[in-house]
């Protein structure tokens, strides 16, 4: 089944960013190829990837806010029996995202937030920015336009004396 799954995940990638109904078809399938084997650390991290796959396509189709909770409260316990607190925090931003475009705005912002301090928890930089600049595009689109540039300046700042501070440590390493 796991030769299958990756045959559609691979599907899924491609199709992304060409039809994302055809994606969301393999995303689809790939939940339903992983619910009929036994769960391991492979086939969790997949199932993780697919869920978030389908929250992140799910608010660009349209989908009901329903169905991306089902995906997101599957997702999230399946983060947390594999202990993977960043997958979690993507999943947290991927339904947040979900419902700032079902007109939930301050639940959605909330919930942003939340997934941004999670990933910076997990010591995620990467997401942690990506998280952030959507926070601040929130910011934007709701009308909070001095949020926005008051996030980016903190993100800036914290993100600048960190690559610093990386920087340094390596070039005392060599």
């Amino acid at each position: 089944i796991l030769r299958a799954v990756a045959w559609r995940r691979k599907a899924a990638e491609w199709a992304a960013g060409r039809d994302l109904r055809e994606a969301e078809r393999h995303w689809m399938s790939v939940v339903d190829l992983l619910s009929r084997c036994r769960e391991c650390e492979e086939s969790g991290k997949v199932g993780l990837a697919a869920r978030e796959a389908l929250i992140e396509m799910g608010w660009k189709l349209g989908r009901p806010l329903e169905r991306a909770l089902e995906l997101f409260n599957d997702g999230s316990a399946l983060a947390r029996r594999l202990g993977d607190a960043a997958a979690e925090a993507r999943l947290t931003a991927a339904y947040a995202m979900a419902e700032l475009f079902a007109g939930r705005v301050e639940q959605g912002l909330q919930r942003l937030e939340t997934a941004a301090k999670s990933a910076g928890a997990a010591a995620d930089h990467t997401l942690s920015i990506r998280l952030e600049g959507r926070i601040a595009y929130m910011y934007i689109l709701s009308g909070r336009i001095h949020d926005a540039l008051a996030m980016m300046d903190r993100v800036l700042a914290e993100h600048h004396d960190g690559a610093q501070d990386r920087m340094e440590v390596a070039e005392r390493e060599q």
